[in-house]
């Protein structure tokens, strides 16, 4: 039976008062439903016409419900079905998608030490009890879960491992013909976490493969803006341009006109124009980042656009303007970017002659960064031309003690790119020349 036949049966059912009839059909294809939300709107109304004796009876009737209003983001309608679910008096199959719903519930609220409890609970009984295909479905989505909630907390190898694991059950399960659009949605967050942990060759290597035979046509043009993100980072600046472009023209198309995208957008093509030292195009972009940036209340986007929007004051030498927009930014719920802000800190102290201060703040940065991770290497590399400008006999000292087995290559790029700028000045070749014989003294 075709896909929307099914549901048009349970709500035959429904709608002759066959209500056993419904459970029995809603039980046989609880997966496909649960799963997919065309499906579950379809059947919201539905579900209010059971007779609430049916409702006690059968808790999958609330996981149900729940699972609609958890999609909706109805959180007060959420929270009632939620109430007298108890999840050890669930039938054994629905105990895991109790467990992921509240889960995905918690998420959403940024309650992620509680979400992150809750999928390792789920996960626990996934592993604990008899395999079949339903628990190793949510299991993956589980995983996946789990996987989110570790880069959100900057927690990148742990990340990696679960997405991994993620993608090891969909492989086994052939996910795809179910979900290609979660599938390849684990596969950008693999490499966005790779992209994050600074190996940005892993990353260019699982996006390419994603756009060479991508089925989510809609979502393009974010895995063309991540990709142009890690080719800027290698140093392939042409590469990093064709790919924005590509991307821009993606998202105006009918499509995917998704304003809010725009930002991170604009944010990659002024990261570009740094680089490329061409400050006005730099700033023409800022603004218009920053006027689709008013329209919405991303904590973390907000704080992302402040910290590029610092960046580029200093560089400028705008001080006065970068110390009220760092001491101006909302609440900070991830460690990177507090590594970040204190970087930045460093660096106002560095440009206003003060080196104590400078210093404190470069050691804060590094001491609160998450380890072996794409801002732990640009605070080395913004580190490494502090002491080069302020006690250039600590350099070698430095590189020894701590830039071994750090991404070489990238915080050489790095050093290259930022050097030129505001406050440090510094000839590029010249301080690119004495990293590179410290990388090839300290491998021999």
């Amino acid at each position: 039976m075709k896909e929307n036949g099914r549901v048009e049966q349970i709500i035959k059912n429904i709608e002759a008062k066959k209500y056993r009839n419904a459970v029995k059909k809603i039980l046989q294809d609880f997966y496909f439903i649960f799963e997919n939300t065309k499906f579950l709107l379809k059947l919201e109304s539905y579900l209010e016409r059971f007779p609430e004796k049916f409702i006690t009876s059968y808790p999958i009737l609330k996981l149900l419900k729940a699972r609609v209003y958890s999609v909706k983001y109805q959180n007060e309608k959420f929270e009632k079905e939620l109430v007298g679910l108890n999840p050890e008096e669930l039938p054994l199959e629905l105990r895991d998608f109790y467990y992921y719903i509240v889960a995905t519930y918690y998420f959403s609220k940024k309650n992620f030490n509680l979400a992150l409890k809750l999928i390792q609970m789920g996960l626990e009984f996934s592993e604990d009890n008899r395999p079949r295909k339903l628990n190793k479905l949510i299991r993956y989505k589980l995983k996946n879960l789990e996987a989110v909630s570790y880069a959100i907390k900057d927690r990148y190898n742990e990340a990696i491992k679960a997405f991994e694991e993620s993608l090891n059950i969909g492989n086994e399960l052939e996910i795809w013909k179910v979900s290609s659009s979660g599938y390849e949605g684990i596969l950008s967050n693999l490499a966005t976490a790779y992209f994050l942990k600074g190996d940005f060759r892993k990353s260019i290597e699982i996006f390419e493969s994603l756009l060479r035979d991508i089925k989510d046509k809609d979502t393009e043009y974010k895995l063309l803006r991540k990709l142009a993100l890690c080719y800027l980072n290698i140093g392939n600046i042409d590469k990093a341009k064709a790919l924005i472009k590509n991307a821009l023209k993606n998202l105006e198309s009918e499509n995917n006109n998704i304003e809010y995208y725009y930002i991170f957008i604009y944010m990659t093509m002024v990261e570009i124009y740094i680089i490329e030292n061409n400050l006005k195009k730099a700033g023409e972009y800022l603004e218009k980042m920053k006027d689709i940036n008013k329209k919405y209340n991303f904590l973390d986007v907000k704080n992302h656009v402040s910290l590029l929007e610092t960046r580029f004051n200093i560089i400028t030498n705008n001080v006065d303007m970068a110390i009220n927009i760092i001491e101006n930014m909302g609440e900070i719920t991830r460690t990177s970017i507090l590594a970040e802000v204190n970087l930045y800190k460093a660096i106002i102290n560095f440009a206003k002659s003060n080196n104590k201060d400078a210093e404190f703040h470069f050691n804060k940065a590094l001491s609160v960064v998450p380890p072996d991770s794409y801002t732990e290497n640009i605070i080395l590399g913004f580190y490494f031309l502090f002491i080069y400008k302020t006690n250039p006999k600590k350099i070698k000292y430095l590189f020894r003690n701590a830039f071994k087995d750090k991404n070489h290559e990238y915080i050489s790029f790095f050093i290259k790119t930022e050097s030129k700028f505001y406050p440090f000045k510094i000839n590029p070749e010249e301080v690119f020349s004495i990293f590179n014989n410290l990388i090839k003294k300290n491998k021999s």
